[in-house]
């Protein structure tokens, strides 16, 4: 019974242990199939190395146009208009010392006439005071003599009565002669002093005599009104015939070739134009006004820019002061910005001219700074930027950020020339993998002319 169990088990083990032995054999006689040997694949990548530009610091805002100068008609007389400017209606070009109105000076005419016949007739009584003066002190020397010769034969009657060689009715008469030569003096002399007085009060009339002739020619000046300087009409509707009232507000002129714009800049994006030097400047500026425009009148340029359906048009601006507070809204620091276009530039093939009331995109410029390291900032990614080692193999590098501008990122620290940036950085992004660099030349020019205000973003589309 076991024998047989033993044989059945034997029958079945020994054929698959012969089996197993066989397969084993074939396998360690078989010849391996071909490796081939692992490589590493690199990922092509836009890669640009760090540039160093000249670059143009830039600030921009913007603001309204108003005409730098305006002036309110104001009438100083009332009158009837008897001459109008044949372009006096709404919106006229006007030069400088055109004569815009007449009014009928007839008025002024009559109280110029008035206040000279006055102003003359004071001068004549002062004339005859002078005569007076002088023919009263000619009396009065007379009448003093007379006094004295009086005195005496007075003096020498009264010696006589006390000799009772005459008698007292001729003693009182030559003292009542001598009284009244006294008398005689007296009232001239009284006469004399007041002169000064009577003369005082003639020169004050005369001198309010001659105020009234130059208030009269003062307002015959008023009855025409000429042009201060090359203007436009604003709203106006004046006609030959009609009354205007003295102080009635006629119209008013907008100066038509020098606009303003307070353009309203992040405080910030200013102050970020200002270096060391140009601080200076303005430290010594503050202390000196009388060099103010000498000190700061080069450090900014500007350029003024407007859009009108399909046209876009620029000028250039002069920066001439910075407002007193800032903007309420928005606590931005707002800028006065000036810029000059002539009459025959108004309206040209360049575009629409700069009207008041236009929405204008101003853009101040400072001194280029040199050897500027920058770098895209669409490549940033949370303060840092992917760059490629000695091996080409993608690694991270921690940015110290000065400023941005545009699309450029100003690097203070963190990075050096030449170190090769990918500006484009794949996702996912893993540190240590094999890339194969593109350079990308057309994203480095256009930095470039970013940098340099030279892009059609920077510069605008104009004269």
């Amino acid at each position: 019974m076991i024998i047989s169990r033993i044989k059945r088990i034997l029958a079945v083990v020994v054929p698959i242990a012969l089996g197993a032995g066989a397969v084993a054999y074939m396998v360690s006689t078989k010849r391996g199939a071909p490796r081939k040997p692992v490589t590493e694949t690199a990922y092509p990548m836009r890669v640009i190395a760090a540039p160093a530009f000249n670059l143009v610091p830039r600030a921009s805002g913007y603001g309204l146009a108003e005409a730098d100068r305006s002036w309110r008609a104001v009438a100083r007389v009332a009158g009837r208009l008897i001459e109008v400017h044949p372009d006096m209606r709404s919106g006229g070009a006007i030069n400088e010392g055109d004569m815009l109105l007449r009014i009928d000076p007839s008025d002024t005419e009559i109280a110029i006439a008035a206040a000279k016949a006055s102003l003359h007739g004071l001068q004549a009584d002062l004339d005859q005071l002078d005569v007076e003066f002088a023919n009263n002190k000619s009396a009065l020397e007379i009448e003093k003599a007379s006094l004295s010769v009086t005195s005496e034969e007075l003096k020498r009657f009264e010696d006589l009565l006390l000799k009772d060689a005459t008698s007292a009715a001729e003693v009182e008469d030559r003292r009542r002669s001598n009284l009244t030569q006294r008398q005689t003096v007296q009232s001239i002399d009284s006469a004399q002093a007041l002169v000064p007085a009577r003369r005082a009060s003639l020169e004050a009339q005369l001198a309010g005599a001659q105020a009234s002739l130059d208030q009269a020619n003062r307002d015959r000046s008023y009855c025409e009104i000429t042009a201060p300087f090359d203007a436009v009409l604003g709203q106006v509707s004046l006609e030959v015939g009609q009354y205007v009232s003295s102080q009635e507000l006629l119209f008013e002129l907008f100066d038509d070739v020098r606009s303003r714009i307070d353009a309203a800049l992040p405080q910030d994006e200013v102050f970020r134009l200002l270096d060391a030097a140009a601080r200076t400047r303005i430290a010594a500026a503050i202390q000196d006004p009388s060099r103010r425009r000498e000190l700061v009148g080069d450090l900014f340029e500007a350029r003024v820019s407007t859009q009108v359906g399909g046209f876009k048009r620029s000028w250039k601006g002069q920066v001439v002061g910075v407002r007193e507070s800032l903007d309420a809204e928005t606590r931005a620091l707002r800028l006065t910005v000036v810029v000059e276009q002539t009459r025959e530039a108004l309206f040209s093939d360049a575009g629409p001219p700069l009207n008041r009331g236009a929405y204008c995109r101003i853009e101040v410029r400072a001194k280029p700074r040199s050897n500027v390291l920058a770098v895209p900032r669409s490549a940033i990614r949370d303060g840092s930027i992917f760059v490629l080692d000695s091996e080409s193999r993608l690694a991270r590098a921690e940015l110290d950020l000065a400023f941005v501008q545009g699309e450029l990122a100003v690097v203070r620290g963190g990075l050096e020339p030449g170190t090769p940036i990918v500006v484009a950085p794949p996702s996912p992004a893993i540190l240590g993998m094999l890339v194969e660099a593109v350079p990308d030349d057309a994203l480095l020019e256009r930095m470039r002319a970013d940098a340099a205000g030279e892009t059609e973003k920077a510069q605008g589309n104009g004269q």
